[in-house]
């Protein structure tokens, strides 16, 4: 039970903390009032219930016994029955009122039951005092009005500021908490109750004192602590026993009485000055005196046209309508919202009260909140730089009252793990933050003005960083597609840091408004910071790549790649997004032609069969040794020049490469970002390397000579090439210049040999005494396939078969008879006639008589020599078969014969030559011209020499016969 009683009087003394905050210093005094009348009420009643509550309220004794009879007399009541007696009196209500009722007014209860009614007359104004708690609905509202509108903002929390770290999320209790303030606040400006029974119970309450002041006064002053005689009459007894009684404890109650009294007396003053604070015409209530003062500065701005920018204060009106307030600044029709705010200057102090203040009326808060210059915010992936102009109050110069003395500057990060705050000087009008990380994370940027040491609702702002741009950006094109004539570009890179959403690519074609892909076409703003929606000519990628593979790219074409990381609301900066300039792959030569010789080589080509190259400069041409890849020769050869390159002074027989690519160069200079000691350079690229195999044909043989010659075989021989690698081998090719040895022979002659001398055979007969057109090529082989020179060509006859069957004329007739050579193209013979050391004597004969036509002679060619013979001499006689080539002259093997003139005019003839078959024609008579001297196999003697006019007539001698 001593618990529930301690319960209650703790709820019937104190408030709820919300309730300490609507109260004034006066207000705070009166509780603790409140407190000591209940104290010193509570002190009596506890003096009264210890010392009176078991033995009553009287001390008593036996004064005189009166009628005693028998048993009760003096002796025996004073003795063992005196403490019967004495606790029988103490509580007897007879006695009482003899013992208590002293003074004038004779009131017994009051003096006997003191304590009791000055507990009763604390409660009394206490429960005054707490009269609005004993409205539910008046306690609730003022509750809600703390716990939604002041708490927060006076403990220096604003809920508002975490709740936007939902990520997005839609917050409901945000909603709910704006909606509640508006509620509120709106019934609160239109309301005077607060007010009202604030004054009304003040001085309910001085009345109240006064009344229990007088009372105390006339009552317990005049009560005295007087010795009385009580009377007890026994029950059928006529005994009565007189008692000397006094009151219990008279000093310690008096002197609470004094206390108690006194203490209503300064509970009056107090509520007196509560009253008197509260009349708003004293000008005791702060926050009241403050608008007052700031509406008057407002209209001296006014006055001066110096406009502030907040239209209900400068009109005076309301945000709702053309209504006129009395408090525009706080846009309050009621007295209850200003005077709740007066309630906490007074309790919580003005710096807390403004701050609360300037989260609840909107036109004080736009006063105390500096302008953000959105157009001077700076933001890169770590750094935030904000710019204001300063709040409207800075402004005021006719008010110093309230003056902004510094700004301050806090950013909070979503995940909790970043938070700094600036504490700058009033003059100061912007704020970096550093260490920040871009991406994902959102900050909530509030610059807030500091008014009396109170920090006042700041205009705050959401923003996200820009994300880390991507590092390393690395972009080439490595191939081109046969199939569809484009060219491909990769592109790797490194991620950022920081987090971010995906990768945002970009690639464009340098001096052409198409991009690279056909639904692409060049609208929207690309550097924009917002990427709520996808670009049409823009390329999203997952956060994950690293690489990207463009397609359909025209070949040799100037590309510009720029890659961003990107957030749901932001791009990367443009000045740090990693960007690269590339020329796509062409494609290379086409129609390439190569012209090989033995010392030098010609290639040509033309341009690249597909479209795009607009950055071609020219093509590169590398002649190299295939087999330590030595380079013999590069050269650069512009567009507009000839598309061919000769090669000059090559190794015969020497396997080369010559390497054909395709140069694009762009018109900038670029630095490799990848070599920090690389130096500006143009960009090009190079198609892929167009290769062809030559060798360098081998040189052809030289000093190609006749070695020897027969009828039917031509022994040749050649000196090898020197500068051949590898061992020749030759390819010999015989072709007859007549048309009707060739059409015998079928086909030409083709032979191959390793050695520089060879023998060529030659069909029989028809082929004697013919000349051949010999060609000689120097072969080799190089890397499994046969490379031939350039033939060295000479022509080379045959011999001619000789003539057969040589017979002597008989007598002095001296007509020699031989059978024609069986050559078809001999037509003249020459015959020889030597006599044993001397000079042979050479005689021409020409035969014009085609073998077909001669009828008569059947192939024999006469000749009357016209010699003259000596006895007993032997002569030798060698018959050539002749043919004439290019003015050259070329015999056959001589038919030999010896004659020898003996005495009886007759000729022996001994024939040493071999028989051959005998061709059967017909023949005319042979003519015998002078024919001029052979120069090819000449035989010339030098009898003849010195007697050509005897030969000539021994010539003529023989025609004419």
């Amino acid at each position: 039970m001593a618990s529930t009683l301690e319960a209650a009087a703790k709820g019937l003394l104190s408030d709820p903390a919300w309730n300490r905050v609507f109260k004034n210093t006066y207000d705070a005094i009166e509780e603790q009032l409140n407190k000591i009348l209940v104290a010193v009420a509570a002190v009596g009643l506890a003096v009264r219930f210890l010392s009176n509550l078991a033995s009553g309220d009287l001390l008593c004794i036996v004064n005189a016994v009166t009628n005693a009879t028998e048993g009760l007399d003096m002796s025996r009541l004073a003795g063992p029955a005196h403490a019967s007696l004495a606790a029988y009196a103490s509580q007897d209500p007879t006695c009482h009122d003899q013992i208590f009722n002293r003074g004038s007014m004779h009131l017994t209860g009051f003096m006997k039951y003191g304590p009791v009614f000055l507990i009763l007359q604390a409660i009394t104004l206490i429960a005054i005092e707490k009269i609005a708690i004993l409205y539910p609905r008046m306690s609730q509202k003022l509750e809600r009005f703390y716990k939604s509108v002041v708490e927060e903002a006076l403990l220096g929390k604003d809920p508002d500021v975490a709740e936007d770290f939902s990520a997005g999320q839609f917050s409901t209790d945000k909603i709910l908490r704006e909606r509640q303030r508006q509620e509120i606040c709106g019934a609160l400006r239109g309301s005077n109750m607060y007010y009202n029974i604030y004054m009304v119970k003040n001085v309910l309450e001085v009345l109240m004192a006064v009344l229990f002041i007088t009372v105390n006064i006339l009552i317990g002053v005049d009560s005295q602590d007087e010795t009385g005689i009580c009377k007890i009459h026994f029950l059928d007894k006529p005994t009565i026993v007189s008692m000397q009684c006094r009151q219990k404890r008279y000093d310690v109650f008096i002197y609470l009485h004094y206390i108690f009294t006194a203490t209503l007396t300064v509970h009056v003053l107090v509520n007196i000055c509560s009253v008197v604070w509260g009349l708003p015409g004293i000008g005791l209530r702060r926050i009241s005196g403050l608008i007052k003062d700031l509406r008057q500065a407002i209209s001296i701005k006014k006055a001066s046209k110096i406009k502030l920018g907040i239209n209900d204060l400068e009109a005076g009106e309301s945000n709702d309508g053309n209504v006129n307030i009395k408090s525009p600044l706080l846009e309050s029709r009621g007295d209850d919202f200003i005077f709740l705010f007066d309630l906490i200057a007074q309790s919580c102090g003005k710096s807390a009260t403004l701050r609360v203040l300037s989260y609840t009326a909107p036109s004080f808060e736009k006063l105390c909140q500096p302008i953000i210059l959105h157009d001077k915010i700076r933001k890169t992936e770590d750094t935030f730089k904000i710019e204001w102009k300063p709040a409207k109050l800075q402004n005021i110069l006719h008010y110093d009252k309230l003056e902004i003395e510094e700004y301050i500057a806090t950013i909070f990060s979503s995940d909790n793990a970043f938070h700094d705050c600036k504490t700058l000087g009033k003059n100061c009008r912007s704020a970096e933050f550093k260490n920040l990380k871009g991406g994902t994370t959102k900050y909530m940027v509030t610059i807030s003005a500091m008014v009396g040491n109170a920090k006042m609702k700041g205009v705050t702002i959401k923003t996200f960083l820009p994300p880390s741009p991507p590092q390393k950006l690395v972009c080439s094109s490595p191939e081109i597609s046969q199939d569809t004539k484009h060219a491909k570009a990769k592109i790797t890179w490194t991620p950022p840091k920081g987090e971010f959403e995906k990768y945002s690519l970009r690639i464009t074609q340098l001096g052409s408004r198409h991009s690279i892909l056909p639904s692409m076409v060049g609208h929207g703003n690309f550097f924009s910071q917002t990427s709520e929606e996808k670009l049409p000519d823009e390329i999203w990628l997952h956060k994950e790549s690293q690489e990207h593979t463009a397609e359909n790219l025209m070949p040799g074409e100037r590309y510009k790649v720029e890659l961003r990381s990107v957030t749901d609301l932001q791009k990367c900066l443009d000045e740090k997004a990693p960007k690269e300039t590339i020329i796509t792959k062409p494609f290379p030569p086409s129609n390439i032609q190569l012209t090989v010789t033995s010392d030098g080589a010609s290639v040509s080509w033309s341009k690249p069969d597909c479209e795009g190259h607009s950055a071609l400069v020219g093509y590169k041409v590398t002649l190299k040794t295939k087999s330590d890849g030595k380079t013999v020769k590069e050269e650069f050869k512009p567009k507009a020049g000839s598309k061919s390159v000769d090669f000059e002074n090559l190794e015969s027989t020497t396997e080369y490469i010559v390497a054909l690519a395709t140069l694009c160069r762009g018109n900038d200079l670029t630095i490799d970002r990848r070599n920090k000691s690389s130096s500006p350079q143009y960009l090009e690229a190079q198609s892929d390397l167009v290769e062809e195999t030559f060798v360098a044909l081998p040189r052809p043989p030289t000093n190609l000579t006749l070695e020897s010659s027969q009828a039917t075989s031509l022994k040749v021989k050649w000196d090898p090439p020197t500068d051949c690698n590898t061992k020749p081998s030759y390819n010999i090719t015989v072709h007859a210049l007549n048309s009707e040895v060739q059409a015998k022979m079928s086909e030409e002659i083709i032979k191959e040999t390793e050695t520089n001398i060879f023998t060529l055979k030659l069909p029989e007969i028809v082929g004697t005494g013919e000349p051949y057109e010999i060609s000689v090529e120097t072969v080799i082989q190089v890397s499994g396939k046969l490379y031939q020179s350039s033939p060295i060509k000479k022509v080379f006859v045959t011999k001619p078969l000789p003539p057969e069957k040589l017979v002597v004329p008989p007598g002095d007739d001296q007509e020699f008879v031989w059978k024609r050579s069986m050559s078809p193209s001999v037509n003249k013979y020459k015959f020889k006639i030597k006599k044993d050391d001397d000079k042979a004597t050479d005689f021409w004969i020409h035969d014009d008589i085609e073998q077909k036509y001669d009828v008569y002679h059947q192939n024999e060619v006469k000749f009357k020599l016209h010699f003259e013979f000596l006895e007993g001499v032997e002569y030798k006689i060698n018959i050539y078969s002749l043919i004439e080539h290019e003015g050259n002259w070329i015999e056959s093997e001589p038919l030999h014969g010896k004659v020898t003139k003996e005495a009886n005019d007759s000729l022996e003839v001994n024939s040493n030559e071999e028989r051959k078959p005998a061709i059967t024609l017909l023949r005319n008579t042979t003519n015998i011209k002078m024919g001029r001297k052979p120069s090819m196999k000449r035989k010339t003697s030098r009898q003849h020499t010195q007697n050509d006019d005897f030969v000539g007539s021994r010539l003529s001698n023989c025609s004419k016969s």
